[in-house]
């Protein structure tokens, strides 16, 4: 069964989880697009896109430049200031964030995360929280596939799942 396009992911903050997870999503994840990478220092990106190949990956040096082309956005920062910062500095894209996906991997306060959904959804974007120390992008092996992850909102802001076309997988050896 033949697959279309995966649409265009960003990854926006490259720390230790930020830069494991997206490398899964460019060597596991059969995209159909570069990864379009940005980390507030811009040597990080550049030196994770020349380690992952700049055919399969392109470094944004603001983080307009690297939401506005992109139907899926992750984030991935270290703190509840940082996420804040980063989504309300994406919101101000150019030509607006409506009908993108934002799914943010970073562990905040619950209240953040109301808020950025509030914020996100408030544009005319999705949203979906999935901490990666303590949600389901806990475990590296989960982008680990050949195939694209989409994810699923449990309709309040929170991750519910993520599938893995063309069969759901939890990873494994």
């Amino acid at each position: 069964m033949a697959q279309g396009p995966t649409p265009q992911i960003a990854w926006l903050g490259l720390g230790n989880m930020g830069r494991g997870m997206s490398k899964n999503l460019v060597e596991k994840g059969n995209l159909s697009h570069p990864l379009i990478l940005y980390n507030r220092t811009t040597k990080r990106a550049e030196e994770l896109s020349a380690q992952l190949g700049t055919d399969k990956t392109k470094v944004a040096k603001s983080i307009e430049e690297a939401v506005k082309p992109a139907e899926i956005i992750f984030t991935c920062v270290g703190d509840d200031a940082s996420i804040k910062d980063t989504i309300e500095t994406a919101l101000k894209t150019p030509g607006g964030v409506r009908g993108k996906l934002f799914c943010d991997c970073s562990t905040v306060h619950p209240d953040t995360t109301n808020e950025l959904a509030k914020r996100i959804t408030g544009e005319g974007a999705q949203f979906v929280a999935c901490p990666g120390k303590r949600g389901l992008l806990s475990n590296y092996q989960m982008l680990r596939t050949d195939s694209f992850c989409s994810l699923r909102s449990t309709g309040d802001g929170r991750c519910r799942s993520i599938d893995l076309r063309p069969s759901w997988s939890t990873g494994g050896s």
